[in-house]
């Protein structure tokens, strides 16, 4: 009988094993944990400066201002130069794996004196979505900027928008200066 129970008992204990192999082969989840997604803001740091002059009429506004060089590869992407008061790059992250970069939040110029000087940025647009800004350092000739002044903080309304122009500046290494000349 002492034997019998002994069978039995070795019996149970590889058949409980034996479950657990069968039940527990190592193999992944079938339903993995869904992607966690995040995201985060960092401040651009940039060498360039661009001082807009003939602004008197603006002071107390806000101001952006959007160039583009002639620099060009294969046609899909050129480089713009924005110029604001501070810029970030929204970094995107899944499961905290980088996942794209591109331009986040920025912040407009504000008149004061009859001028403004803006941090110049350079970014590159091509046809991926991995768009950023980055430092300018450049010594690009006669490049002309669009430049909006504007009643708020953003152009997301266009309402707040009250005047255009242009400038057109002249940089050596990343520094330029311009005349603010008012669109009809």
């Amino acid at each position: 009988m002492k034997n019998t129970i002994e069978v039995l008992v070795i019996i149970a204990i590889v058949a409980v094993i034996g479950f657990m192999v069968v039940v527990c082969d190592g193999s992944p989840d079938p339903t993995p944990d869904p992607d966690t997604y995040t995201d985060e803001q960092k401040e651009v740091t940039t060498t360039g400066r661009l001082t807009i002059t003939g602004l008197s009429a603006y002071n107390g506004k806000k101001i952006s201002a959007s160039g583009s060089t002639s620099e060009r590869n294969e046609g899909e992407i050129w480089i713009a130069l924005e110029a604001r008061q501070t810029a970030k790059n929204g970094y995107y992250y899944i499961n905290g794996n980088l996942d794209n970069v591109s331009t986040g939040e920025q912040v407009y110029g504000s008149i004061t004196g009859g001028g403004v000087t803006l941090s110049v940025f350079r970014q590159t647009i091509n046809t991926y979505s991995n768009n950023q800004f980055e430092s300018y350092a450049g010594s690009e000739q006669n490049v002309e900027f669009s430049v909006v002044i504007l009643e708020g903080a953003t152009s997301n309304d266009p309402s707040t928008n009250i005047a255009w122009g242009k400038v057109t500046v002249n940089f050596t290494n990343g520094v330029g200066s311009g005349v603010f000349v008012l669109s009809n």
